[in-house]
């Protein structure tokens, strides 16, 4: 089930040019959104209206650029304090669940071995990666 996007987000997006094409997913904590812009598609993350989250969308894009200097993560685009979203790369593909079923066992192992790498890398950093998780568009 798709959660609205509240209206203060809506005509901001609209007042700058965005256009929402989707709801992408949502869990606990936030929402994701398909958007356009002119020629390109971004994702936009959005907190949950229900949500008891304990990092602002705000440290989490600072995590973000600093994991992306590591090449890691969606690449950041831009984060927007009032009304608070959070743009990211839009990345075209298959859900994991869906692309583990027609890959090879080659590339599932090279996959997760980069996974592996990524999440050591994180911890190498300090940098907390809890909510690792299903990200439809991350293959």
């Amino acid at each position: 089930m798709a959660l609205p996007l509240t209206n203060e987000k809506s005509t901001w997006l609209k007042r700058n040019g965005y256009t929402l094409e989707s709801h992408i997913a949502h869990g606990k904590n936030s929402c994701v959104w398909k958007v356009k812009y002119r020629d390109f598609t971004y994702a936009l993350k959005t907190s949950h209206p229900k949500s008891d989250r304990w990092l602002p969308l705000s440290d989490e894009a600072s995590h973000l650029q600093d994991a992306n200097r590591h090449r890691i993560g969606p690449n950041f685009i831009m984060y927007n304090l009032v009304p608070e979203m959070l743009f990211l790369d839009y990345i075209k593909g298959m859900d994991f669940d869906e692309w583990i079923k027609v890959a090879s066992p080659i590339e599932v192992q090279n996959v997760l071995r980069q996974l592996f790498k990524q999440a050591e890398t994180l911890d190498e950093l300090g940098m907390k990666h809890f909510e690792l998780g299903k990200n439809p568009h991350a293959i």
